[in-house]
């Protein structure tokens, strides 16, 4: 039997808390968030981004060319060739391919059996001492790097003091590459024995054995076996190419959403509509044509769902027949506005012409009113063709007796169809059904601790970043001044809070369009830089209007109507964002390079600029438009955390500048208030979003918008919030769309990275079990809803429990810093606590009200 030699793209995942320990493998190039989860993943070793947990494999006995010096002879099943690891050069060779494997946690050494497919059985001896010596080599060259063996039995006593992990296939049922092999009973017996004995050493041991990947049920008796037996079970399917089946239960985040508009993902219903309903519920929304959806193979393995958005006809071939396995595969799929195919026949779905007139006045037989009704009323006119299924939320009837079920909760998922979706009033579009309830109970969703970018330690996210506009503006009130210096004079030097300030290179540099400002509002960048609550931005070089239709102009000379009209300037997607960047930190601190971009115009960039942001460390943000207020007051006006493009995720402002508030700066100047509306709209009765202060230099020219932006940063700081940095925000939000969750037995482990600090569940939860449970350092109960503080470990393991016990934070505008082992008493002066977290702080504390008051911070302590 061929030994785990994998050859293809695969796909595996090992969890099992007896060890402590967890371990992956994946042989494709993109390696799935879902690995973010595991201690070490195994990966293909020319992978071009790696991550911390990175193992690389190295196939030790077969390569893929014939390399004649060193040939021993040919595996056929796999098409291989075994070479001679007994000469050294070709140990050399092996070792000189690992040079580039520095970032690598460690590697993962296969074909350790092929020898003896090639080799009479009285030079096997000879074969192994080479094995030894080789990995002896790897460990004096690489002391600090974890070696993995895939078996390897012979050799195991002779390097036990090297190796980290023994990984070995067939328990109880392997594949001879043709066919399912039942692993007889004298195998496993043998098998057992050896692994025991590697156990036995201090050596981690992982079992993987086949199934059709089918038979789940089957599978999980599978590893139910093999954990019983003492070793980490994963079974997968012969192809290795499904989430396998473990001891653990992973949370499918990702939910496929079928977009067929003729419009930019942008500005599709998919995006701007969907998006943030499925993110407030924790959800990942992978947005792919349906072109791109056919090539998806693992659906029911990766999604928990599928949404379709027929906003026309799907017109690519085989789509129909995809879908069909897709719901046979056991898939929950949503249709809305449309079906989107022409025969619906295969969903039990009936339709025929409407005989009536379609002004004829109907009458509801039922309507669910937990989900219909939302943010309005139905619509009573009825399309020329209607459609009946069983498990109607909504049934009407017509004149003519006919029954009509636009909205359904079906046993392969549901549908919604147009206009009894959304419908769109002078641009507001509003929601007839409720997308939480109707996409939770259509999909079978099911609740998890969320991952949540909007609160930390009980406290409301507030940032703020301004975009460079307008910063050579006079200042109508006082023409002595520009906006850059009022900016900086009554707003930065005033409020201690932290802001990330941009400019636009082309306004501010001598070789820009305004040469003549260029010495004085220069020194104004360098001193507003150097502030301590700025975090240095830029605003791209010369503001580009029309991103993607920008970039198809590459290396152009623009007209005006693209960009600021640069003299001889030839347009560069690299010179906007890595050059602006580049140029602007010569204008502040050396501790404080400009590493973020807040995106211009339209922002809209290609996938082409957020490649080259991400490849040079170069955050981003901006775009979303999220503009609700009291008479715009629907959760379509609410934009979603970023969106994804291609491989990169574009980060969106948490709410809108005054140039929204404003009419385009161009009347009610003082509007920019009434983003306070904003901000409580996108708090209650659901925390949707943080507070972002949002503004350009431009508003420092009127009395008016100045003292707007002063009346909502005293409103803020009256608020409970807890302030970050631009880069904290944004590193919030890429970890919530990378975090992955799994459960075990009673427990729910978290894993992500150290930024992201929150977890929400609804308060029927219960209590995090704070003596049980790993990270979590206390909660706060905000509308429905119950946030649990994390300590930034960014490994988390949560036990629920019904009561309240022990101590924890219930809020803190400061993040922790550090955390005690559980249950330790804490002394902060003459306090006593019983508590599991310490808070260290330059300030000095002072108890006042049952409080703990570090000078302007506050933290408060349940005593429970």
């Amino acid at each position: 039997m061929r030994h785990l030699c994998f050859k293809s793209s695969i796909f595996i995942f090992v969890f099992n808390f007896l060890y402590g320990f967890n371990l992956g493998f994946y042989y494709d190039y993109k390696v799935p968030e879902e690995f973010n989860l595991y201690d070490l993943v195994v990966v293909q070793n020319d992978i071009k981004k790696v991550r911390k947990n990175y193992i690389a494999y190295v196939s030790i006995g077969e390569q893929y060319k014939p390399i004649k010096k060193w040939l021993l002879g040919k595996n056929k099943n796999w098409n291989s060739f075994v070479l001679d690891l007994r000469k050294r050069e070709y140990q050399d060779y092996l070792l000189k391919k690992m040079k580039n494997l520095n970032k690598f946690q460690g590697f993962f050494f296969d074909t350790l059996d092929s020898y003896q497919l090639v080799l009479p059985k009285n030079k096997w001896r000879s074969y192994e001492d080479a094995e030894v010596e080789f990995i002896k080599r790897v460990k004096k060259l690489y002391p600090d790097k974890k070696i993995i063996l895939n078996r390897g039995f012979e050799i195991i006593d002779r390097v036990k003091n090297d190796i980290f992990a023994v990984v070995a296939e067939g328990m109880f049922y392997g594949f001879n590459g043709k066919k399912f092999v039942e692993v007889p009973k004298e195998g496993r017996e043998w098998l057992i024995a050896k692994l025991n004995h590697i156990k036995s050493l201090g050596i981690k041991v992982v079992v993987i054995d086949y199934f059709d990947g089918k038979d789940f049920k089957k599978a999980k008796e599978i590893v139910k076996k093999i954990e019983n037996l003492g070793f980490i079970p994963y079974v997968t399917n012969p192809e290795l190419n499904i989430l396998g089946v473990t001891d653990f239960d992973i949370v499918k985040r990702k939910i496929l959403i079928i977009n067929t508009s003729k419009y930019n993902l942008m500005d599709s219903d998919s995006h701007r509509l969907l998006q943030m309903p499925l993110e407030y519920m924790g959800y990942v929304a992978d947005i792919k044509t349906p072109k791109e959806a056919l090539k998806i193979k693992n659906v029911r393995e990766l999604y928990s769902g599928v949404i379709i958005v027929s906003e026309r006809s799907i017109k690519e071939r085989g789509f129909e027949n995809w879908l069909k396995r897709v719901i046979k595969n056991g898939n929950r799929v949503i249709f809305l506005e449309d079906f989107g195919i022409a025969d619906v026949s295969f969903l039990g779905v009936k339709t025929y012409d409407n005989q009536a007139s379609i002004f004829d006045v109907v009458k509801v037989v039922k309507k669910d009113k937990s989900v219909i009704g939302f943010e309005t009323s139905i619509p009573r006119q009825l399309p020329r063709i209607l459609t009946y299924s069983d498990g109607g939320l909504l049934v009407i009837k017509n004149s003519k007796n006919q029954l009509f079920t636009p909205i359904a909760i079906t046993k392969w998922g549901g549908y919604a169809l147009s206009p009894f979706v959304f419908n769109d009033f002078g641009g507001d579009v509003k929601w007839v059904i409720n997308p939480f309830l109707f996409f939770k109970r259509a999909l079978h969703l099911k609740e998890f601790p969320k991952p949540d970018y909007t609160t930390e330690n009980g406290m409301r996210v507030f940032f703020s970043h301004l975009d460079g506009d307008g910063s050579v503006s006079r200042a109508e009130f006082n023409p002595s001044k520009i906006a850059c210096e009022v900016i900086k004079d009554e707003i930065l030097k005033k409020y201690n809070l932290p802001f990330g300030i941009s400019f636009i290179e082309a306004e501010i540099m001598p070789y820009g369009v305004y040469p003549k400002f260029a010495k004085r509002v220069m020194k104004c960048a360098k001193e507003t830089y150097s502030l301590k609550n700025v975090e240095p931005a830029s605003h791209t070089f010369s503001h580009p209007f029309f991103w993607k239709k920008d970039s198809k102009l590459e290396g152009e000379i623009l007209p005006p109507k693209y960009n600021l009209p640069v003299k001889n300037y030839k347009f560069s997607i690299f010179r906007e964002i890595v050059g602006s960047c580049k140029n602007l930190s010569k204008l502040s601190p050396k501790d404080k390079p400009v590493r973020l971009i807040f995106w211009s115009g339209d922002c809209n960039p290609p996938v082409k600029a957020l490649k080259i942001a991400y490849e040079n460390g170069i955050l981003n943000m901006n775009g979303g438009d999220t503009t609700i207020r009291k008479n715009h007051n629907f959760i379509s006006n609410i934009a979603p955390a970023g969106i994804k493009k291609g491989d990169y995720y574009q980060v969106y402002d948490g709410e809108q500048d005054e140039f929204i508030y404003t009419d385009g700066f161009t009347k009610n100047f003082w509007g920019y208030k009434n983003v306070v509306q904003t901000f409580k709209l996108t708090d209650k009765p659901r925390r949707f979003k943080p507070i972002d202060v949002y503004f350009h230099f431009y508003i420092g020219t009127k009395i008016g918008s100045l003292n707007s932006l002063k009346y909502v940063l005293n409103w803020c700081l009256k608020e409970d919030i807890i302030p970050f940095k631009v880069s904290d925000y944004i590193k919030k939000v890429l970890d919530y769309y990378g975090a992955v969750i799994a459960k075990k037995g009673d427990y729910w482990i978290v894993k992500t990275n150290k930024n992201l600090r929150t977890l929400k569940v609804p308060q029927s939860f219960g209590y995090p079990d704070l003596r049980k449970s790993k990270g979590v350092i206390g909660w706060y109960d905000y509308n429905s809803d119950r946030y649990l503080s994390l300590d930034g470990s960014g490994n988390y393991k949560i036990r629920f429990i019904h009561k309240i016990q022990g101590c924890r934070i219930i809020q803190s505008n400061g993040r922790v810093v550090s955390t005690h082992p559980f249950h330790l008493k804490s002394l902060l002066q003459n306090v006593k606590l019983r508590t599991n977290c310490k808070i260290r702080t330059k300030d000095k504390f002072i108890k006042k009200n049952g409080r703990l008051i570090f000078n302007k911070s506050e933290v408060r302590f349940s005593f429970e």
